[in-house]
């Protein structure tokens, strides 16, 4: 029979392990984050046989995670590129971090006018909703959990 002391070591100890595990597995996709962000620059240069300079982040831009966007921002920089836009909506300032800058959303549904419209910024305030949306969404645990604690070797 199992005495509660022998049950509490034997939970603290399984703790311990997926606390490790889970130490493990941050500093695994670290490197391999390190790994593939020199690979696939340099890849693309080779392919197209010219400098990248820009990056374009591709979906769903973390805006309220300062971790990540320190994190992204350092990679970024250490690849060699000189700028790049987010999914954060709005036109381009000379204002904002050179690696997040904003950008419109523009498609074919688009008319001459509403496609003038948002170049004009008239667009811009959906920014304001955006960010709203994502801050209540991370307050409330709904959006994924921070970037960061799979890219920080800590």
């Amino acid at each position: 029979m199992t005495t509660i002391s022998e049950a509490i070591t034997t939970i603290k100890k399984a703790e311990n392990d997926a606390d490790n595990l889970i130490e493990d597995t941050k500093l695994k996709s670290s490197e391999k984050i390190e790994e593939s962000r020199n690979k696939s620059k340099e890849i693309i240069e080779n392919e197209l046989g010219s400098v990248i300079e820009s990056f374009s982040y591709p979906y769903a831009f973390p805006e309220e995670d300062n971790q990540f966007k320190i994190f992204l921002r350092d990679t970024l920089k250490s690849c060699g590129y000189q700028y790049g836009v987010s999914t954060i909506l709005g036109i381009a300032s000379r204002t904002q971090n050179q690696f997040f800058l904003r950008r419109i959303p523009a498609n074919s549904y688009d008319d001459a006018a509403f496609f003038k419209a948002k170049i004009k910024g008239a667009y811009d305030w959906l920014h304001a909703v955006q960010y709203t949306a994502k801050s209540v969404k991370s307050i409330l645990g709904i959006r994924r959990k921070s970037m960061a604690q799979w890219t920080s070797q800590s």
